[in-house]
């Protein structure tokens, strides 16, 4: 029964988050602007290309090692928008932020290959590190929706689509095992990640409703 669960839940987890963001993407095409927070899109990228390394040297699920791809090769796409859409963006300091993730990331990954005898302290530092960037992106972006009390521009169903799709993960992983204290406790830095994430994403869909005369 539990593994039932939790295949139906990671089912639907990895369509929910390899759909995501096309919303988003289809809404910047037809507007040719990206209102997505530069720190947003920057921040996610580097937290799903961590999340991939850790994926990937870890015994993850194939669903696990899918779901970071889906999500860098997204948010290269919203990144490349947002060059696009803006011309200034590449005075912003925050473009100058994704280049040193890049650096990060790749920091990463050599210690990985040359200390694989430490690779089991590297990838939980490097999930808490990605779980960090995960948590700050949302609220950079709620902020900016504050300041500017608008929403145009931002995909409503893309929002909708990330909460199913962390609600689905935790589900997932809850009945991944019949220890499930076990396995909650295992892969604790991404149901944190998920919970907070959640949260998050629904202050935007009520800041939805509190500036729905600004939104498009």
């Amino acid at each position: 029964m539990y593994l039932t669960i939790h295949y139906v839940m990671a089912t639907l987890s990895l369509i929910f988050f390899s759909i995501v963001y096309i919303p988003q993407i289809r809404l910047n095409y037809d507007k040719k602007i990206n209102n997505l927070s530069l720190h947003f899109i920057c921040m996610w990228l580097i937290a799903d290309a961590l999340n991939g390394v850790v994926a990937f040297v870890t015994d993850a699920s194939i669903g696990a090692k899918l779901v970071p791809f889906f999500n860098t090769a997204f948010n290269t796409t919203l990144l490349v928008q947002k060059i696009l859409y803006n011309k200034n963006v590449v005075n912003q300091y925050a473009f100058w932020l994704y280049i040193v993730g890049v650096g990060v990331y790749l920091v990463v990954v050599v210690l990985l290959v040359f200390f694989s005898a430490f690779a089991s302290i590297i990838v939980h530092i490097t999930s808490w590190i990605a779980l960090l960037f995960f948590i700050m992106a949302p609220i950079i972006q709620i902020f900016k929706h504050y300041s500017k009390q608008s929403v145009e521009g931002i995909s409503f169903t893309t929002f909708v689509l990330l909460i199913l799709a962390n609600i689905t993960f935790i589900t997932s992983v809850v009945f991944s095992d019949n220890n499930r204290m076990q396995s909650f406790l295992n892969n604790l830095p991404n149901i944190l990640k998920s919970i907070i994430l959640i949260q998050s994403y629904l202050v935007v869909l009520i800041q939805f409703k509190l500036y729905k005369d600004t939104s498009s």
